[in-house]
């Protein structure tokens, strides 16, 4: 587990590496969050997660759907 503070201070290769598997074969998720930091807490940083999937375009929601078959 990481410490926001690590968090909001990671480069963007690290923060890639490492908060770019929490939506499995989604990376972009993560990547619209890199310019977002400093997040207050790591709940703001899922929500802020969470607004861009639900703000993605259609293509990109069924290609992370399409991704985990069992979650649609």
């Amino acid at each position: 587990m990481f410490s926001i503070r690590e968090v909001n201070n990671m480069s963007q290769v690290e923060f890639m590496r490492i908060i770019g598997s929490v939506f499995e074969h989604s990376p972009w998720v993560a990547e619209n969050l890199i310019n977002l930091r400093p997040f207050v807490h790591l709940e703001d940083m899922f929500g802020k997660m969470v607004v861009g999937v639900t703000e993605a375009s259609h293509e990109k929601k069924l290609a992370l759907l399409n991704a985990h078959p069992d979650l649609g």
